[in-house]
């Protein structure tokens, strides 16, 4: 009776490829190198059957050498600074990575540099979030009773305020409240985005709008909504105050500081797509702006595909970036910066979290470093 053995792709790959190479040479031999040929032909054929037959842990270290041999010849922005891959990080790992990312502890507070894609809350179905492991987290910076209360969402980076305790976190998020009532901005984020917006600075006031379009529920401008609207929360008011840090018109790309009234989910995605820019590593928004004839064009979102988002080639190259870059490129959205006004009645209180290695790595190789940028991430702290 005939088995089957259940391969994957880079099996056949490694297979095939050994075969295709001499079928190749065979191709172009000479009649006196026929005999050579054949034989080459056939080792190439038994290596695909050494493949197929090879043990797990023989597959394993096949693939481990793949990798390394990627990562060999990484040139991208992630090379040296790496990136946190959830999947592949276990429970310990994650703990150790959260925990060893202070940036601030005093008055109360304590900040920490949330990496981006890993969720604050979450399912049964997500490998780790912040919620479930702070427990751990709390007792190894020695504030064991120290509960959440303001994060950077789960695709992006940057701060996760806690409060030691739970009367500080209340007293947080009564902070936020208290500033969003006196129309007061507070929080400022940068994004790198692929576009540049005209005018350069203003703001943004789009109210949103859920909808669900395939198998993505996404937030929509609601240009005209009506007051109904507004009262059964089908829409809300969105407002974001933008400035552009700086820019490359030859690659068509800028670093902007962003700064939300209140933020809403996805709301910058949403904005920054009628400005026609698109943070950089949008999956959900990027395609909403198509190139034509050289202009960029705002397309109906209906009839934008979700997915791998369409990167410039010359921001590509510059990034270093290939194929298996693309499929899992982070959001460039990042938490800087936080002030809390008379924290306690007394001073004010800004917090600031660098952004990850490989987004400075970006804005350098993108030609976005400017100086004003570089003394705001030397000076990041209280």
């Amino acid at each position: 009776m005939l088995t089957f053995k259940a391969i994957s792709q880079l099996e056949v790959e490694l297979g095939f490829r050994a075969v295709s190479m001499c079928a190749c040479r065979l191709h172009q031999c000479t009649p006196h190198e026929m005999d050579e040929g054949k034989v080459q032909q056939n080792n190439g054929q038994n290596q695909l059957a050494a493949v197929l037959n090879s043990d797990p842990e023989d597959l394993r270290m096949i693939k481990r050498r793949k990798r390394r041999r990627q990562q060999k010849e990484d040139e991208s922005i992630f090379a040296k600074c790496g990136l946190l891959q959830l999947e592949n990080t276990t429970r310990d790992e994650l703990e150790k990575e959260i925990s060893n990312s202070k940036v601030y502890d005093h008055d109360g507070i304590i900040a920490l540099n949330k990496p981006a894609g890993v969720p604050v809350t979450g399912t049964s179905q997500d490998r780790g979030n912040i919620a479930d492991i702070l427990p751990q987290v709390a007792e190894s910076i020695g504030k064991p009773a120290a509960e959440i209360a303001k994060a950077a969402d789960r695709y992006s980076s940057g701060l996760l305020l806690l409060g030691e305790c739970k009367q500080t976190a209340t007293a947080l998020n009564d902070t936020f409240l208290k500033a969003r009532r006196r129309n007061q901005l507070i929080r400022k984020y940068w994004a790198l985005t692929v576009g540049i917006p005209s005018p350069v600075q203003g703001t943004i006031d789009i109210p949103i709008g859920s909808e669900k379009i395939g198998d993505h529920t996404l937030m929509l401008p609601r240009r005209h909504a009506s007051k109904g609207n507004f009262e059964h929360k089908d829409v809300v008011p969105c407002r974001t105050d933008y400035q552009l840090l700086s820019a490359n018109q030859d690659l068509n790309c800028s670093l902007l500081e962003l700064q939300p009234l209140k933020l809403q989910k996805l709301q910058f995605q949403v904005h920054l797509s009628n400005k026609l820019c698109s943070i950089l590593g949008d999956r959900l928004y990027s395609n909403q702006i198509q190139d034509i004839l050289g202009v960029p064009v705002l397309v109906d979102p209906h009839q934008a595909a979700i997915g791998t988002q369409n990167i410039p080639a010359a921001i590509q190259k510059a990034l270093g970036l290939r194929a298996w870059h693309m499929a899992r490129l982070p959001l460039f959205l990042h938490w800087y910066q936080v002030t809390l006004p008379s924290w306690r009645n007394k001073k004010d209180v800004s917090i600031k979290a660098a952004p990850p290695g490989y987004f400075i790595e970006a804005l350098q190789r993108l030609g976005l470093y400017s100086q004003e940028v570089q003394e705001n991430i030397m000076n990041d702290g209280v």
